[in-house]
């Protein structure tokens, strides 16, 4: 059974949990990592991977597919919104596409009421809560730290 997983947003949050993600399932059949992203962090991912740098490794994560186009990867089983808050209500309407009947929505971006801000862009679909404390950042296009 094939399980896909999409992160909206590859800055400092998204571009280091769905990193992760991607290097950890690098080899799995079944699981499929996708990032939407834009600009020059869209094209140095797709030519080179997103690189993680921490004060105890380096990796070069390689999603399934990076793309600024949700279309080209349709429904997910688990969506990660790690935009900025003030970007969501554009962002969830841009992302639509990754949207089917059974997709998990999981914020990871600050706000107070962001589970319920969604919950009301998207009615009926299931969107869990999310918390993450992190020091991270997209110093340059590709390479988050």
């Amino acid at each position: 059974m094939e399980i896909k997983i999409a992160f909206s947003g590859i800055g400092g949050v998204g571009g280091y949990y769905g990193g992760k993600l991607a290097h950890f399932y690098r080899q799995s059949e079944n699981i499929k990592i996708y990032f939407i992203s834009r600009g020059e962090n869209l094209e140095v991912i797709s030519r080179e991977g997103l690189k993680i740098q921490t004060l105890h490794e380096e990796i070069i994560a390689h999603p399934t597919l990076a793309t600024h186009s949700p279309k080209d990867i349709g429904p997910v089983d688990y969506l990660f919104c790690t935009t900025k808050s003030y970007d969501l209500a554009g962002n969830l309407e841009e992302i639509r596409p990754l949207i089917g009947p059974s997709t998990v929505i999981i914020p990871l971006l600050n706000g107070a009421n962001i589970t319920e801000e969604i919950r009301w862009l998207v009615p009926g679909h299931q969107v869990w809560y999310g918390c993450v404390y992190i020091g991270a950042r997209l110093s340059a296009p590709g390479t988050v730290s």
